[in-house]
């Protein structure tokens, strides 16, 4: 994930790797810190990993979990069929990662926030997925976005390049311009735009059916 994704992708395999390795260290050092702390003078009595839950658990030892099974199976059947319903009502919002999108890089004169501006965008591209992240300074964006992926037409292009013009002067109240030699207080210009290919393969997708 942290290779080959982008954007919320990338961000969860950081905080991914990051909990593993605070859990890993808490787990074997600190605890190992604990333990010598607490029997430093060499009194293991007065160490116990026991609450009051799991002194109930023990105290009852058996559990009739074959007998219980039908209400095991009630339950996993429900949420296995509300999921499908779920899924063939709704669908798959399939992000950039995985379709790939459009991707435009809006450059302001005054500093503008990625986060609100992504919140902004999102009506106008009817909640595909779309990124949005501070591009080399604080007063330029890139944006890119599935919204309309699978249409190439000419039309499909500047159906979104207007959802992004519309989109960003509703937010800031500045006015768009074609050149970027014309942008001054309360404008903003489209430096460059592209198209971006899904950086997630389709063997990898393919593979989670």
């Amino acid at each position: 994930l942290f290779v080959y994704g982008q954007g919320p992708l990338r961000g969860f395999a950081i905080v991914l790797m990051i909990g593993i390795g605070t859990s890993f260290f808490s787990a074997v050092y600190i605890s190992r810190v604990f333990v010598e702390w607490i029997t430093r003078k060499g009194d293991e009595s007065k160490i116990s990993f026991e609450t009051g839950l799991s002194g109930m658990v023990r105290k009852r030892k058996e559990f009739d979990f074959i007998g219980a099974r039908k209400i095991a199976y009630i339950g996993s059947v429900a949420f296995i069929v509300l999921g499908a319903v779920l899924i063939a009502i709704q669908g798959l919002n399939l992000g950039v990662d995985f379709k790939g999108g459009r991707s435009y890089v809006v450059s302001f004169r005054e500093s503008v926030e990625a986060t609100e501006m992504k919140v902004a965008l999102a009506q106008g591209f009817e909640n595909a997925g779309t990124e949005v992240k501070n591009f080399g300074s604080n007063n330029a964006i890139k944006v890119t976005t599935a919204y309309l992926i699978d249409d190439d037409s000419d039309a499909a292009d500047e159906k979104v390049k207007s959802a992004l013009i519309s989109g960003v002067a509703k937010k800031t109240g500045f006015t768009y311009v074609e050149n970027a030699s014309e942008v001054a207080d309360k404008t903003f210009t489209i430096g460059s735009s592209s198209k971006v290919s899904a950086t997630v393969a389709d063997d990898i997708k393919n593979s989670a059916w």
